[in-house]
């Protein structure tokens, strides 16, 4: 498929989880003469970027389901189905505004209602799977889009369909590699020896 000059949706963050690797699809498609927009919450990471974007970034006043019990939660809980309501209406004007030929989700509650609309209006959809086991909007939606590109090849177990390909996780093109010996060193660490790492929260 030819992708230079078209517009392309990326819905999806929360988390950098999320959104690096959105950011990583958007950097390598504009790079083949794409044009390409993200949409997500104003709750989520993302929001930092948006001074960085302009008008190349939208926000859904979305946030998921908490599942912890609390005051907070449980008023956040009972404020999901209108916020759902107003950013599915809110999908449907900024997807209509932008007119992209793929909308591409890459995970988080940001990502389903784009994906939907996309579902409604016949355009292309794919949805990206960083993890090794589905998130929600992969669950749900995986037979419903196009394509599911996913990143191990035991997700295809959890995933409704067979609509899926393997592609990996893609990669920022600022990050620094370096080898495992050359992190060694800089960390003090011996390669030869099993290394543990704990995590205090």
């Amino acid at each position: 498929m030819i992708i230079k000059g078209i517009n392309i949706l990326i819905a999806g963050g929360g988390t950098g989880g999320h959104l690096f690797p959105a950011f990583a699809i958007g950097k390598r498609l504009e790079k083949e003469g794409a044009n390409v927009f993200y949409i997500g919450s104003m709750h989520g990471i993302e929001k930092n970027y948006k001074e960085e974007l302009k008008d190349k970034l939208y926000l859904l006043n979305i946030k998921g389901i908490n599942r912890n019990i609390s005051l907070k939660s449980l008023l956040n809980n009972l404020m999901f189905p209108f916020r759902f309501v107003i950013s599915y209406i809110k999908s449907i004007i900024i997807i209509r505004k932008i007119k992209p030929k793929i909308i591409i989700g890459t995970g988080g509650y940001s990502s389903g209602l784009p994906l939907l609309v996309g579902i409604l209006f016949n355009i292309k959809s794919i949805i990206h799977e960083q993890n090794s086991y589905p998130g929600i909007t992969t669950r749900f939606l995986s037979k419903k889009v196009n394509q599911v590109f996913i990143s191990y090849n035991n997700i295809k177990d959890n995933i409704v369909g067979s609509n899926y390909l393997f592609t990996g996780n893609p990669v920022r093109d600022n990050l620094i590699k370096i080898s495992k010996n050359d992190a060694c060193n800089q960390m003090k660490i011996n390669p030869a020896k099993k290394n543990y790492i704990y995590i205090r929260w």
